[in-house]
């Protein structure tokens, strides 16, 4: 990318002894170590600096920028980030189940963040920018309508918070708009969450 995320600029390359980008690697996690080891090397430079970049590219349009931001708050614990992340996870993103993850993560009041719009039923801020082509906003957001990103968010935000084991959702679950939201989700958003939550965890304890 032609942008500067600096110091997180490595994750964008394809750097000697990668297959891939840092934030393909940082996507699925099967091969995720020397991601992380760039984060922690990120992370590890003026942290005002990196707070500062990541509120930044939790903004960005650009799921592959958020990715990259999300998976540097657990890796440096930046949790003055989180009202940035959870204006992220309002909006359109394909890695909304990596970015909820995240938020199970580093935010305490998780829980509390998660009913709220489990509750609303995760509408979707979608600001359609006019300088985007149908194109742009494909690779930018991800191939779903606003109403696939909405289940694929509220099938991970349920997932997470069962996990939990978030009393409230034994009424939840019972709910008809439910059942659809969580029938709609064709990306299984709650696997990926539960997944990427796992990985991240362990890829972090074995890089400290």
């Amino acid at each position: 990318m032609a942008e500067d995320f600096s110091p997180f600029g490595d994750l964008f390359e394809t750097l000697p002894g990668r297959a891939v980008p840092g934030y393909l690697e940082l996507l699925n996690l099967h091969d995720g170590r020397s991601a992380v080891l760039s984060l922690r090397k990120a992370c590890a430079t003026d942290r005002q600096v990196v707070s500062s970049q990541v509120r930044a590219m939790l903004g960005h349009v650009n799921w592959r920028v958020k990715l990259v931001a999300a998976s540097a708050m657990i890796v440096g614990n930046l949790t003055e980030c989180l009202d940035e992340l959870w204006a992220a996870l309002d909006r359109p993103c394909w890695t909304s189940p990596q970015l909820a993850a995240t938020a199970a993560l580093v935010d305490p009041d998780f829980l509390d963040k998660a009913h709220v719009r489990l509750n609303r039923r995760c509408p979707m801020v979608s600001d359609r920018n006019p300088t985007l082509s149908a194109i742009a906003r494909h690779v930018a957001m991800g191939p779903a309508s606003d109403a696939g990103h909405s289940a694929k968010l509220f099938s991970a935000l349920f997932a997470l918070c069962q996990e939990l084991k978030a009393s409230w959702l034994v009424e939840l679950e019972t709910e008809d708009d439910v059942k659809a939201l969580l029938a709609a989700d064709r990306h299984d958003g709650g696997s990926i969450a539960l997944d990427w939550k796992a990985e991240i965890t362990t890829l972090k304890n074995q890089t400290a």
